[in-house]
Order: C-alpha cells, then sequence, then structure tokens
C-alpha cells in the first residue's frame, strides 16, 4: 500500500452556503458548546447573515468528508469590539488602537479542531493557508487574535515561537464562556513570511506549495 493510500484526504472549504454552514455550527456545537463549555448556543455564534457579509469568512476543513477544523476571519474588525474588555497592554507594546489606524488587520477567530482529528496537524495547517491566502489576496497585512494561556488546547506557545505572533495586550473576558485569562497577538504576516524563508521549514515548504499550486508565488 503507497502513502496516497493510507494518508487521509484532506480539503479545506470557504463556507457559503447553508449546508456547509449547517455542519460548521455542528462543529461549533461539538466544541465550543458540549466539549469545552464556552458557548451557550453554537448557532448565534454563526448566524446566516454573515455568508453574506464580505468582511466576514469563514472556513471549513474536511477529512475524509468528515467536519473536522474551523476558523472565522473578520477583516476591519471594529475597535469597539476590543474596548470593552478592558485590554491592558503589555510593556512596550503598540495599543490595540493604534494597530487598527496604522495597519490593514484581520482578526483570527474560532480557531478549533475537533478533539479526534487534533493528532494531526495538517487539520490546523490547512485552516492556516486557507486564511493566509485569502487575507494576501485582500491585502491585509496583520493578523490579530485572542488565545487563553494555561488552557489544555490553547495555541499560545504555538502561536509565539512558531509562528511568531506577538502578544500585546491580556484581558480577563471576552465572547467565550472561559475563565482562563486572554491573550491579545498579532502577526506581521510578511515578516512571517520572510522569517518562514529563513528557516525554510516544514510549514513553509507547506505554504510555498500551496501558493504554487495557485499561481500566487509572488506574494510569499
Amino acid at each position: 500500500m503507497n502513502e496516497s493510500e493510507t494518508r487521509p484526504c484532506i480539503r479545506t472549504t470557504k463556507i457559503m452556503d447553508e449546508s456547509d454552514r449547517g455542519q460548521a455550527i455542528k462543529l461549533l456545537q461539538e466544541i465550543y458548546v458540549q466539549e469545552k463549555g464556552w458557548l451557550i448556543n453554537s448557532n448565534d455564534s454563526f448566524q446566516k447573515g454573515e455568508l453574506l457579509k464580505k468582511g466576514i469568512v469563514w472556513f471549513l476543513t474536511f477529512v475524509n468528508g468528515q467536519p473536522a477544523g474551523i476558523l472565522r476571519i473578520s477583516y476591519d474588525p471594529d475597535i469597539k469590539d476590543y474596548s470593552h474588555y478592558q485590554l491592558r497592554r503589555l510593556p512596550d507594546q503598540i495599543s490595540v488602537e493604534a494597530i487598527m489606524q496604522q495597519y490593514k488587520v484581520a482578526d483570527i477567530g474560532r480557531f478549533a479542531v475537533a478533539k479526534s482529528f487534533r493528532k494531526n496537524p495538517e487539520v490546523s495547517l490547512e485552516l492556516m493557508l486557507a486564511a493566509l491566502v485569502e487575507t494576501l489576496r485582500r491585502q491585509y497585512t496583520h493578523f490579530i487574535t485572542d488565545v487563553f494561556k494555561g488552557e489544555e488546547t490553547s495555541p499560545y506557545l504555538f502561536h509565539k515561537r512558531i509562528l511568531g505572533f506577538v502578544p500585546i495586550a491580556t484581558h480577563e473576558t471576552g465572547e467565550l464562556l472561559c475563565s482562563k485569562p486572554r491573550v491579545t497577538m498579532l502577526l506581521d504576516i510578511h515578516k512571517f513570511l520572510n522569517t518562514l524563508k529563513d528557516k525554510k521549514g516544514y510549514i513553509y515548504r507547506a505554504i510555498l506549495k500551496r501558493f504554487n499550486e495557485l499561481n500566487l508565488k509572488s506574494l510569499v
């Protein structure tokens, strides 16, 4: 049996219709409501009207046809969404307000992988690649995201050590019902790509492969 016969079929799609939205809601229910208890109702987290909003994009990753991971990007997020969380800016870091004014910012949220697929790093990588391609095509320069610090499945250390996200603020409350402290993190996308070029590791090779497939190598 060759490798292609044993590797799972992984694909990621931009959610465009009610069918995929329904599968996304089931996945949110499984992860955010049943497993984590971070939401009360998964329907409220992905409302039907978001399919029509150009500034919000959802991605869904499938493994052998089964929903496995999800990610939401909000372009040009409203600073009001951050201001009522009472952010505490970290020393020597720029404020979120200044970031929103100076850069073209995309907010990454609802980035999660179903428990049964978390041992497969390609699921998260597929979601990251989809987000990166979409964001570069729109000519945005930075990702901003909130992660929990100290939560067992938190990507905090991966974001910081591998991807190069920089912690810029902390806060105690947010959209999700979790008692763990939040860390707001910022990624300069082009700096991230240049760093990967120097390392030429697995993630960079995956990005370059995807961009070659889509004829987007000039963006790397």
